[in-house]
C-alpha cells in the first residue's frame, strides 16, 4: 500500500483525498484497473514497514507520494499533518532528494518550503496558505501561548496570533473546526454542548488577558475574499492594520 491508501492505513490527516482509487507500489511495471494502481518504483527496505498485517510505505515516503498527487495546498496539507505527528523534516527532505526526478516532484518541493508541522489541523494549515495570499495581512505567530486564567491558570494556544511592535499580543485568530465540539474523543463520555462551553470559557479567558478574538469556519477558509476581509477588519479594530 502507498500513496494516499497508505496514509489512510496511517492516519494521516489529507485535504479532499480521493478515496476511489487504491495505490499500491511495485518494483514491477505499473498498471492500472477500475480501482487500483501500481506505481512502479524501487523502495529501499527503510520505506516499507507492516501495519496492520500489511506491507505500506513508510510516512515520510507515504506523504511524499500523495503530496506528488494533487495540488500544491493539498500537498501542504499533507506535509503539515506529517510533521505534526512527528515525522521530522529530515526525513522528508530525504524523500524529497530521493524523488527530485519523479511525476511531481516540483509540487513537492514547493509544498516542503511552505509546511509547518505546528498547524494542528488541515484547517488550520488551508486558512495559513489563504492568509498567506493577502498581502494586506502581516504573517502571523502561529500556536501563540497564553496563560489564562482559568482552573487555577494554565496555558492554552491560539492558533494565529498577531503582536504589535512592543510584543503585546493585539490579535488571535482561531479556526473554528466544527469537530472542536463534538466529544472530545470517541472514549469520552463529555456531551457535544459540555464541549461547547468549554470553548467558550477559554475564549472568554483568552479575551481578559487583552487580545481580541476572531474566529472563522471552514466557508470562511473556502472563499479566500470573505476570510481576507474577515482578518483586514480585525487588524483595523486594534490598530494592527490602517
Amino acid at each position: 500500500m502507498s500513496h494516499t491508501s497508505a496514509a489512510v492505513l496511517h492516519g494521516i490527516p489529507m485535504l479532499r483525498p480521493d478515496l476511489s482509487t487504491v495505490h499500491f507500489t511495485a518494483a514491477t511495471a505499473g498498471k492500472r484497473s477500475a480501482h487500483g494502481i501500481t506505481h512502479q518504483a524501487e523502495l529501499e527496505d527503510s520505506e516499507v514497514i507492516v501495519l496492520n498485517d500489511m506491507r505500506a510505505t513508510a510516512p515520510a515516503r507515504t506523504v511524499c507520494d500523495h503530496a506528488r498527487l494533487g495540488t500544491l495546498e493539498q500537498a501542504v496539507c499533507v506535509i503539515d499533518s506529517d510533521l505534526h505527528l512527528g515525522i521530522e523534516r529530515c526525513e522528508i527532505d530525504q524523500q524529497v532528494t530521493r524523488l527530485r526526478r519523479h511525476h511531481g516532484a516540483p509540487t513537492l518541493r514547493a509544498a516542503l518550503a511552505l509546511a509547518d508541522g505546528r498547524a494542528e489541523s488541515i484547517g488550520e494549515t488551508v486558512s495559513r496558505l489563504v492568509l498567506a495570499d493577502d498581502p494586506l495581512i502581516p504573517e502571523p505567530e502561529l500556536q501563540v501561548p497564553i496563560w489564562i486564567d482559568l482552573d487555577g491558570g494554565r496555558q492554552v494556544y491560539g492558533d494565529f496570533g498577531w503582536r504589535d511592535e512592543s510584543g503585546t499580543l493585539r490579535l488571535v485568530g482561531e479556526f473554528d473546526g466544527r469537530v472542536k465540539y463534538h466529544r472530545s474523543s470517541p472514549f469520552s463520555d463529555q456531551l457535544p454542548e459540555d464541549v461547547l462551553f468549554a470553548e467558550k470559557l477559554r475564549e472568554d479567558a483568552i479575551r481578559a488577558t487583552g487580545p481580541h478574538v476572531v474566529r472563522w469556519i471552514w466557508a470562511d477558509s473556502m472563499r479566500p475574499k470573505i476570510l481576507h476581509a474577515k482578518l483586514e477588519s480585525a487588524l483595523r479594530y486594534v490598530g494592527l492594520l490602517r
